[in-house]
């Protein structure tokens, strides 16, 4: 779902105000039952048109497009994660109203757990994902990645000289300088 946060947030904000999606204002995933997810389902790619993310149920199976950009896949896979973690609850087929509004929430939900450094780091590293950084919660989540290949750094600004005096990492404990 494309969408910009201002807008989704101000219509999950009208929607937590109705009791069927009261108590998912508080509502956060856990490391523990992430890693637990991975035990029983499984994440492929898939190139196909018009295609961003699914999550099947039944077969347990979270499937996200091939070839997105590193912010574009890691946000696509917590959308479909949000709903592996959710079971049926928050089902997103567009047919109806509540379809639609489970839809806005699922992607709230998935943009505000991305944004969370561990819970990033954890998906992530449970499913076995490439890290990347490319914006400041990924290098909050994968401090070490900035010092691998250029292929996972997407932020021009980590191999300026002001990226190793530290300025853009004063929340970061100890991240060793990068050497270009």
């Amino acid at each position: 779902m494309i969408v910009a946060w201002r807008a989704l947030d101000k219509r999950v904000q009208s929607l937590l105000t109705l009791r069927r999606y009261s108590s998912f204002a508080t509502f956060r995933m856990e490391t523990e039952k992430i890693e637990e997810l991975v035990e029983n389902w499984t994440l492929s790619f898939e190139e196909k048109d018009g295609f961003l993310g699914s999550s099947h149920f039944k077969k347990k199976k979270i499937k996200i497009r091939k070839n997105l950009r590193a912010y574009n896949r890691d946000l696509v896979f917590f959308h479909e994660l949000v709903h592996a973690y959710c079971g049926t609850h928050l089902l997103d087929d567009l047919s109806d109203q509540t379809n639609k509004n489970n839809s806005f929430l699922v992607e709230w939900l998935a943009r505000k757990h991305r944004a969370c450094p561990e819970l990033l780091r954890c998906g992530v590293s449970a499913f076995k994902l490439k890290p990347f950084v490319y914006d400041r919660i990924s290098l909050i989540a994968f401090p070490e990645v900035y010092t691998l290949s250029e292929e996972q750094v997407h932020l021009p600004f980590c191999y300026e000289k002001i990226w190793n005096r530290g300025i853009f990492m004063q929340d970061v404990a100890q991240v060793p300088s990068y050497k270009r």
